[in-house]
């Protein structure tokens, strides 16, 4: 009996554990601009850049961090009200998005030179791939998990 209860007290513990792991507060949110050091903390370590490349970078980091948070600030604006895209305003934010990207990558190019930035792309092009392989894996687990009877 004493084990039983042992047991008990056990799985309450840890479902309350596992239930405060997922609060939404406990999820670290970040400022653009520690977003943006971080980032170029991490670029440091990978390439050997001088202070006058570190200061760019960290300016485009941080210029990027803040359009994604104004982004997802939008897109929660809409959420919110229940509101969704045209597909010509979705035209346009996706040529934007490509513009932007386009601009990010003239400009690591002009502050990394040639040689490092092939490396930069390489690197991010893995981690492209990565995303994408993860979320499908994640999409085709949920899909499996949903087509399956319930056992009882």
């Amino acid at each position: 009996m004493r084990t039983l209860l042992t047991l008990f007290g056990f799985a309450i513990i840890f479902n309350v554990n596992a239930q405060e792991t997922n609060l939404p507060e406990q999820k670290h949110q970040y400022t653009p601009e520690q977003i943006a050091e971080l980032q170029t903390k991490k670029m440091e370590l990978d390439f050997e850049i001088n202070q006058k490349q570190r200061d760019e970078i960290y300016n485009l980091n941080r210029e990027l961090a803040q359009k994604r948070q104004q982004n997802l600030e939008e897109m929660k604006a809409r959420r919110a009200e229940n509101s969704n895209l045209s597909s010509d305003e979705k035209y346009q934010k996706k040529i934007k998005q490509l513009d932007d990207q386009k601009y990010h990558q003239a400009e690591m190019k002009r502050i990394l030179g040639e040689e490092k930035y092939k490396v930069w792309k390489e690197n991010n092009r893995e981690k492209q791939l990565h995303r994408k392989n993860l979320i499908q894996h994640k999409r085709s687990d949920f899909h499996q998990k949903k087509t399956q009877p319930k056992q009882h």
